[in-house]
Parts: C-alpha cells; structure tokens; sequence
C-alpha cells in the first residue's frame, strides 16, 4: 500500500518519496525505520517545502524486490511530477526547496570510497545514493539503466547494484565524470546527504545520512544495528524546537570518528 500525506494540496508536484517495506524476516527493521520515518514526515512537514509526501510502505520477499518496486515506483510517479526520493536514515535539518529547480537528474554527495561493481566511479567521483532526485523532465532513456537492478540478492550487492546505476544514469547526463562532478559542486556537495564519514560544512548542511543499511558501517563491528538511533532522536527534537544542531552534528562526527 502506497500512503499519501497531503501537506499542501490535492495537486501534486513536488513530491518526497520514503520507502519503508516490510521485508521478510526483516520485521524488526521495519518498525524501527517506521519510526524515523513518521519523524522525517513531522520536519518535512514543519519546513513546509513539499506539495506532497508519499510513503511506500508495502511486504516484499527480499532486498531486491524492494529496490525494483522502489524504481519502477518512481518512474510511475515521474508523470508530471518532481522527485526527490531520500532513504529512512536520513533527516533534513532545514528547508530544502531549492532542489526542486534542478533541471537534472541529481545525486548530492561522495561515496568516499572506489564501486566494487563499476571500477570507473572511483572514490573521486562515486556517489551515495541516499539522496536522489528526478526530475519532471527527465529523459525516458534513462530509465535503461535500471533493467538489471535485480541481478543479486544480498543485501550488500543489490544496494551496490542500485547506487553503481544511480552513478550511471547520473554521469550519463555529462560529456565526462570531471563535467558531472563540477556540475555537483557548483550546487553545493554534501549539503545534502552528508555521509558522517566524511568532513561536514555546518552552514551549508541541510540534509543528515546516516548510513545505516550501508557496508560503510554494517560491515565495522562496533556499530550495531540501528547505532544512530539517539543521535536521529535528539537532532530531530532539536530542529521541532528551532534549536541549532552544529554541536549535535560535531559529536555524532566525532562518535563516528572514535569508533572507526
């Protein structure tokens, strides 16, 4: 079942996508990431910046069924609208409504680390995909690159899979990587999607990853499922509350260094 929360009007146009599937045997997951979720529902609501936010909440049998129907989920809800799709370990932490005039298709921060699919995106230029728009306008031919999305089954590698073709469909936009790379600077890189293991600009930042689901911290022993939970708690009280977040940010920063 696919939830509509209407912020604004019966009209849509530019729209917020979260997923939140019910993965088999994944059940514990699920109702932590539907807490973060409404969470992220409550300050999207309150920065006032989206006409609608649409939750796909549905049960899928793995990992790459739930990446697939993500996808062609999105293409489905492209037909005159904007979208800005962003993961559950996530928060925005100030209006964001600026991305909704990019007229490409948009990723907004590094990897910091080489694909193990694609050895072209190296850490220079492989992006995170935490964070993805798509535009109204986007060419249909893009959507090519998606037609293998299920070739692997793990965890770890369909979610590789997934960001090597966000990378691809974003790069084919670009006479080169260095071209597409400038184009995200210009914007602003790491403004959104700050992966916390990279260095962070507090004025600019408007949107917090917290990498989760991600091998850059599933795969270090000394974080545990769902780490982040205090920090995403206290943040999120911070912004309701219209308080600053930089110390916040500077000791989830510093916790992540500690433990690395």
């Amino acid at each position: 079942m696919t939830k509509l929360l209407q912020i604004k009007n019966s009209s849509p146009k530019n729209i917020l996508v979260y997923p939140l599937y019910k993965i088999k045997g994944k059940e514990k997951e699920y109702y932590k990431h539907k807490k973060f979720v409404d969470k992220n529902v409550q300050v999207v609501e309150k920065l006032n910046c989206v006409d609608n936010v649409i939750i796909l909440e549905k049960e899928v049998n793995s990992w790459s069924e739930m990446i697939v129907d993500v996808l062609y989920s999105i293409k489905k809800l492209l037909e005159h609208n904007n979208i800005l799709f962003s993961e559950a370990d996530t928060i925005f932490t100030k209006e964001f409504s600026e991305i909704f005039l990019i007229e490409k298709f948009m990723m907004f921060s590094k990897c910091e680390e080489d694909s193990n699919i694609d050895p072209s995106f190296t850490k220079d230029f492989y992006l995170n995909g935490g964070l993805v728009y798509y535009p109204s306008n986007m060419d249909e031919n893009l959507w090519n690159f998606i037609d293998d999305v299920d070739r692997y089954d793990s965890i770890k590698m369909t979610g590789n899979l997934y960001e090597v073709i966000m990378n691809r469909i974003y790069y084919s936009q670009f006479s080169s990587l260095k071209e597409g790379m400038e184009y995200l600077k210009t914007f602003g890189i790491k403004k959104y999607n700050w992966c916390i293991r990279s260095n962070v600009n507090l004025e600019q930042l408007k949107h917090i990853h917290f990498l989760n689901m991600s091998h850059y911290t599933s795969d270090e022993s000394k974080f545990s499922g769902f780490w982040y939970e205090t920090f995403f708690d206290r943040i999120y009280n911070l912004i309701m509350n219209d308080h600053p977040i930089n110390d916040m940010v500077i000791d989830l920063q510093n916790y992540c260094d500690l433990k690395i």
